[in-house]
């Protein structure tokens, strides 16, 4: 077209009710679609339509970003406490930095640049003066249109809760040996805990009914005067579908030297926790458990792989089908990659050759000796970090022994 912008055509079919009488019919269907090119100079100012929707759902009306459209569309949605959407043009990343140059020459906007799954986004928050908040996310949906949501939300309702329950503090105790996590509001009175061995995690319950994202401020101000290192999100930027909610990720000392490491959004409050990262002084101590030593003589040709320490709770297994012993422990430090190393290639018993390599985006120790009782078997020994999902900030030991 004369103006720059693109016609896409596609002719496609579908069954169509045509008679109203719930009989549906095969019938064709043409459809166009006019995509216009990325001119920001072409508009300045949201059109007098956007303008009044703006007002009527959010009291105000947000700064100027040029959508790839002069006319994006709009749709309000009561869901999460109330949401307005504008949705534009193809997706540019020049919006970003539009969006940037927007927000932050208007008083009383907090802005963040990121990313989720569809891509690279924006995202604002204002803090309103009857304490309730506007946030705001620009970015690209899922058919990469340009894409504005500004979502409302009341003041929080906080509880008179002001420690955990006796029952959360046991289940942190119990499963880490530690339970002095400092409180901080979540929006749950009778909050609950529960353990999963599968990822070495405490969840406590949250609230979907009485969450406020103003909640992860408190929590970060709470966290961070105790010692913890933060991170805020406006919005969740893990997950491209339902991350209305903001994140805050924590990590911090607890009283016997370990860390716990915190993820706390509108579906949970997700604490982990990591042991001090401490070789035993005695060498008397300095040795796998009975259950490993036995796995390792039973799957190993007999031979035991030199300690290096993993934590003090390292379990085990054997899978026949990879000729592998998997170990892992609730804890992580690099320091793992240098002990590793350095124990195995001081072992008199076999002669390792090492190297660190990248295996799934993973930095990996890879380790291999040839089996000198057998010239048709090798060890190799894999050493990482791993962790049950990159939304959660935790990380534990894995040793891959292989004998093959």
């Amino acid at each position: 077209m004369d103006d720059g912008c693109k016609i896409k055509v596609k002719y496609d079919w579908n069954f169509v009710d045509i008679y109203g009488t719930g009989s549906y019919v095969k019938s064709s269907q043409l459809n166009i679609f006019i995509t216009e090119v990325y001119d920001p100079s072409k508009y300045t100012d949201w059109s007098d339509d956007v303008k009044t929707e703006m007002t009527t759902r959010l009291g105000e009306v947000m700064p100027y970003v040029y959508l790839s459209s002069g006319t994006p569309t709009t749709s309000w949605s009561s869901y999460y406490g109330g949401y307005l959407t504008l949705k534009g043009g193809a997706w540019d990343d020049s919006i970003i930095t539009s969006a940037e140059a927007a927000f932050l020459t208007t008083d009383g906007w907090e802005v963040q640049t990121g990313s989720n799954p569809y891509g690279n986004h924006f995202t604002a928050r204002k803090i309103l003066a009857d304490g309730g908040d506007l946030r705001v996310r620009i970015g690209p949906d899922s058919s990469d249109n340009a894409t504005m949501v500004i979502y409302t939300e009341t003041a929080p309702t906080y509880t008179t809760t002001t420690d955990w329950s006796s029952s959360i503090k046991n289940v942190l105790s119990t499963n880490f040996g530690a339970g002095d996590l400092p409180y901080f509001e979540i929006g749950n009175s009778s909050a609950s805990a529960s353990y999963s061995a599968t990822n070495r995690c405490v969840t406590i319950s949250t609230s979907s009914s009485s969450w406020n994202n103003q909640f992860l401020d408190n929590a970060k101000t709470v966290l961070e005067a105790a010692g913890y290192t933060t991170t805020f999100y406006i919005f969740d930027p893990y997950r491209g579908y339902y991350n209305e909610t903001g994140v805050l990720e924590a990590y911090g000392p607890s009283l016997d030297g370990g860390t716990f490491r915190i993820h706390l959004d509108v579906s949970g409050l997700y604490v982990y926790y990591s042991e001090k990262y401490e070789v035993p002084a005695e060498e008397a101590d300095r040795v796998w458990s009975d259950d490993i030593q036995t796995l390792m003589t039973t799957n190993l040709n007999g031979r035991l792989i030199p300690y290096f320490f993993l934590g003090s709770n390292v379990t085990g297994s054997w899978k026949a089908g990879d000729s592998c012993l998997t170990l892992t422990s609730a804890l992580w430090d690099n320091q793992m990659y240098a002990d590793a190393k350095a124990a195995l290639e001081a072992d008199t018993n076999l002669t390792w050759t090492c190297a660190y390599q990248m295996i799934n985006k993973v930095k990996t120790l890879v380790c291999t000796a040839a089996d000198p009782d057998d010239s048709t078997k090798s060890y190799q020994v894999n050493v990482y970090p791993d962790s049950y999902d990159a939304r959660y900030p935790s990380q534990w030991a894995v040793v891959e022994i292989f004998y093959f």
